[in-house]
């Protein structure tokens, strides 16, 4: 039988990975550009012009027929984050999909709308180089300045989860998108394609090039889990995202400290039907502590 932990066993043994994390972190301060982690290589952006970038579709972040949603998600905030305008931390990102990125280059545009106290709202656009006249993706990114917890404070608590290293890893070798292979995934809640009360699903997740998970991490891993149709029927449905958002729980700071390299992902759905479902997921830290939460709609036929 498997042992399940609780919070405060997650936080201890948080506590306990944390010197060996900090080792890791010091060991790769120092690396050349042949050595980057795969996410960073794949949003690296080359300047144009003021507020625009571009860079080629990274193929290993390939999903069935496009690209996939977390990398342009990704890809647009490290837009923001290397502008010169840029204050404070994600608070929230806004993401629609009018059209699937293709293979080429993307265009990508940021554009501060309007700056307020500690707010500031960006928008940041994608477009095909060769047609840059037709939007791929929009978001709609706000920075602002996290406070520190007061007595108004009300945090989800994360699922019993079973310590990762009984639970056996994914196998995704030669299955799936290109871009499940940069993620180790440990499920142990749901079944696809398989018998389950409600389309819930909990796993571990991390990076297989044991990146640590900061905000550009988790708006990628909040775009991993499957499809909740894979959750209601023994055939296979696929979903196409429509739209996407994610919203920060921690601040860069807390997140920083913590450095986690293995999380824990819940996703659940209210509806899966008339073919559209909606996802909803969260994601706590290996030591316990609400990272982000996100939520999307997606079509299926």
């Amino acid at each position: 039988m498997q042992n399940h932990h609780s919070r405060d066993d997650l936080k201890a043994r948080g506590g306990a990975k944390k010197s060996p994390q900090i080792g890791i972190q010091k060991a790769v301060c120092g690396v050349n550009k042949t050595t980057m982690f795969a996410l960073d290589a794949a949003t690296e952006l080359t300047p144009v012009e003021d507020n625009c970038f571009r860079r080629e579709v990274d193929q290993t972040w390939w999903n069935f027929d496009s690209a996939f949603g977390g990398w342009a998600a990704a890809t647009a905030y490290e837009a923001v984050a290397q502008s010169a305008e840029r204050r404070g931390e994600l608070l929230s990102l806004n993401a629609v999909f009018p059209r699937a990125i293709k293979a080429g280059t993307v265009e990508v545009r940021t554009d501060l709308m309007a700056r307020r106290g500690q707010s500031d709202f960006w928008r940041v656009t994608l477009y095909d180089k060769d047609r840059p006249d037709e939007l791929l993706v929009a978001m709609d990114l706000i920075m602002g300045k996290k406070r520190p917890l007061d007595d108004a404070r009300f945090e989800k608590i994360p699922p019993d989860a079973p310590d990762p290293d009984a639970i056996p890893a994914l196998d995704s070798e030669g299955l799936g998108p290109a871009w499940l292979q940069h993620y180790e995934q440990r499920p142990f809640v749901g079944t696809p394609f398989g018998q389950n009360v409600q389309p819930k699903s909990v796993a571990w997740i991390a990076h297989k090039d044991e990146r640590v998970i900061d905000t550009k991490a988790l708006i990628a891993l909040s775009d991993t889990p499957m499809p909740r149709v894979f959750f209601t029927t023994k055939d296979l449905r696929f979903g196409s995202t429509i739209s996407f958002s994610v919203s920060s729980a921690c601040g860069e700071e807390e997140l920083a400290r913590l450095a986690p390299r293995r999380a824990i992902i819940q996703t659940e759905s209210r509806s899966v039907g008339r073919g559209s479902y909606d996802q909803i997921v969260s994601i706590w830290s290996d030591c316990g502590t609400l990272l982000c939460m996100s939520n999307q709609t997606a079509l299926f036929k």
